[in-house]
């Protein structure tokens, strides 16, 4: 069984037919799934809320492209019906250590009160120790975070392009 994340390449692996690599054209990957665009802003385009079913669990993609080119994605895992967002964050980032090694680099994901007071606003409240992590390889980065608008737990590939 390939590892979701290749450690060494940077590949991803959905499952025995689908691997999104650096440089897949939007019209391949359209094909492939079956969707339009969701979105553009002259530079960048993207393809999101993708479902997709693997061994590691089930998450929801959104591939993002410069021009006609893949460069980076990101996932949000479903945690399930009683997870909370904090239980999901901690199943992402264990999942994201064990194929990545430790991470290379480590901040709060709340640095601030200022930003904790964002989050209470938008009513969620994340512990002040949660941390975003990075994982900085020779193919790119691996970011695990929050999403800031709806607080979900989401990790993003950039490759090196």
């Amino acid at each position: 069984m390939d590892p979701l994340i290749d450690r060494t390449t940077g590949s991803v692996h959905l499952d025995k037919q689908w691997t999104l690599t650096p440089g897949l054209s939007v019209e391949h990957l359209a094909n492939l799934i079956g969707n339009r665009l969701s979105g553009t802003d002259r530079i960048t385009r993207w393809f999101s809320h993708i479902p997709v079913k693997t061994l590691y669990g089930d998450f929801d993609f959104t591939l993002v492209f410069s021009g006609e080119v893949l460069m980076a994605f990101k996932a949000q895992l479903k945690g399930g019906h009683h997870a909370t967002e904090i239980e999901t964050k901690a199943k992402q980032d264990a999942l994201l250590s064990k194929l990545l090694g430790p991470p290379t680099a480590e901040r709060y994901l709340i640095s601030s009160e200022i930003a904790r007071t964002m989050f209470r606003v938008i009513r969620k409240e994340w512990p002040k120790g949660a941390k975003e992590l990075t994982w900085e390889l020779p193919w790119g980065r691996v970011i695990s975070s929050v999403e800031p608008k709806d607080t979900v737990p989401e990790f993003k590939l950039q490759w090196k392009v």
